[in-house]
């Protein structure tokens, strides 16, 4: 039987070096989120300085925005056009769907109704046949009025 402290002293020694892994990979991993911020602002006598000394884009600036933005535009449209045509094209092909879908319906209904009415005409005829069978046999039997004529 082990004593109780040898068992914790043993998880200690074993978890140690995963614990001074875990401070090591933490250091050497860089911040993304620091990656995407500016620099820090430096502090000069005067206090914190802005980061861009004129904050009034030039001509050129400007005209390359406004290309950006222009061309955002132009391919919002096209995927709103697009959106228009797809909708469009589901609309119809979902039409022509339903009208196949009906068609599918009437055509099911139909043959429904011819078996029901086959069913009938089969009932019918195979009374008519027993009716003659029954007959036949009272015929023979000496019924003259059933007799087949």
């Amino acid at each position: 039987m082990t004593h109780p402290f040898k068992a914790t002293i043993l998880a200690l020694a074993l978890l140690w070096p995963m614990a001074s892994l875990a401070q090591t990979t933490d250091l050497q991993t860089p911040d993304p989120v620091a990656r995407l911020l500016p620099p820090a602002a430096t502090v000069g006598d005067e206090g914190v300085e802005p980061r861009v000394a004129s904050a009034a884009p030039d001509a050129a600036e400007a005209r390359v925005t406004r290309a950006l933005n222009d061309e955002i535009v132009a391919r919002n449209q096209l995927a709103e056009n697009q959106d228009r045509a797809d909708l469009e094209a589901y609309e119809q092909e979902r039409a022509r769907y339903q009208v196949v879908v009906d068609q599918a319906t009437r055509d099911r209904l139909a043959y429904e109704e011819a078996a029901r009415e086959w069913e009938v005409a089969k009932d019918r005829a195979e009374e008519a046949r027993g009716r003659y069978a029954a007959d036949l046999l009272a015929c023979r039997a000496g019924d003259r009025s059933r007799c087949p004529r």
